[in-house]
Formats: structure tokens, C-alpha cells, sequence
């Protein structure tokens, strides 16, 4: 058999067989990672982990990855898919757990959450100080319009005081011419 070493490639494990990573098999099956990630996890294939946490698969589980691959393809749901025992369904064996690996499972998922916490956190600051922004910009503008008004204001009450000073000048003025006339008049009218 051939021997690749390289990302996503074969590479011989020391026994002599063939290791195939996840999205090498999703290739060669004509699906994503994601799926060949999910039914190994459905049918609790027998596959290796990496040191990165990628699964590692040998000749039997794509054996049985392309048996489900093939099912499915045929129309067959997963709950429907015959792995070969004879037509029984597929039951899953309780596996017993170290209270370490739950402690170490518990402690992950308690990290996991602490920090989509603190994302959830962080974007929820950012909603908010964008919306204060947006509000401070909005005042800003507001208090512009307002000092405008303020001014146009000013200048309309500057024009209608000078204006109305003016008409009581005008005012007094005529009303003295008609003080002098209504005086000749009155002497020349008998």
C-alpha cells in the first residue's frame, strides 16, 4: 500500500495498517467532515483520536462508513441504516465511564460555557455602546438644531423689536404732524 504522510493524507500506522483522518474519508465517501464526524459518533465506530482530537479511522471503519454512506444514498434513514448484524437493529451497549473522564467531560463543557458566556458578554457591550453612540449622535444633532433655532429666534426678535421702535418714531412723528395741523385749523377755522 502506499504510504502519504501530509495533512488530510493515508499514513501506515506501525502495525502495517492504513489510516485514513476524517476529511480524507469525507472525500473519498463524497461527503463533508461534518458528516463523517457525526456517524462515527451515531454508530459508535471503533476510530482512533489524534493528539489534535481529529478522529483517525482504519480499513474496518471506512468498511462500515461506506456501508452507511451507501444506505443512506439509498434513502435509508440513519435509525434505518443495517450495519450487518443480521437485520437486528442497531442497540446501543452501556459504556461504563470513569468518574475522571466525567470530572474532565464536566470540566470541559464548564470552560466551554464560561467562554460563550464571556463572547455573549463581550457582544452585548458592544450592542450597547454602539446604541449609546448612536443616541449620543442623535442629542448631538438635536441640540445642533435647537441652537439654530435659538439663533434665528434672536434675530426675528432683534428684527421685531427694531422694527417696532421704528413704528413708534413714526408713530410719534405723524402724530405731531397731526397735533401742529389739527392747531392751524383750529385758528383759521371760525
Amino acid at each position: 500500500m502506499e504510504n502519504y504522510v501530509g495533512k488530510g493524507e493515508r499514513k501506515e500506522k506501525d502495525e502495517g495498517m492504513v489510516t485514513i483522518k476524517t476529511k480524507e474519508a469525507a472525500k473519498t465517501l463524497g461527503v463533508s467532515p461534518k458528516t463523517i464526524r457525526h456517524w462515527i459518533k451515531y454508530f459508535k465506530l471503533n476510530c482512533s483520536v489524534n493528539s489534535l482530537g481529529h478522529y483517525v479511522m482504519d480499513g474496518d471503519a471506512m468498511k462500515k462508513l461506506g456501508l452507511i454512506n451507501n444506505q443512506v444514498k439509498s434513502g435509508k434513514k440513519l435509525d434505518e441504516v443495517d450495519m450487518g448484524l443480521q437485520g437486528e437493529k442497531k442497540q446501543a451497549s452501556p459504556v461504563m465511564v470513569s468518574s475522571s473522564q466525567l470530572d474532565e467531560r464536566f470540566n470541559k463543557l464548564l470552560f466551554q460555557i464560561d467562554q460563550l458566556d464571556k463572547k455573549i458578554q463581550s457582544k452585548a457591550s458592544e450592542v450597547v455602546e454602539y446604541q449609546m453612540l448612536q443616541h449620543r449622535k442623535e442629542i448631538d444633532e438635536i441640540t445642533e438644531t435647537m441652537e439654530r433655532f435659538e439663533m434665528r429666534l434672536a434675530k426675528l426678535e432683534e428684527s421685531v423689536k427694531s422694527k417696532s421702535h421704528e413704528l413708534i418714531i413714526e408713530h410719534k412723528h405723524s402724530r405731531m404732524e397731526t397735533t401742529k395741523k389739527s392747531r392751524l385749523a383750529n385758528i383759521f377755522s371760525f
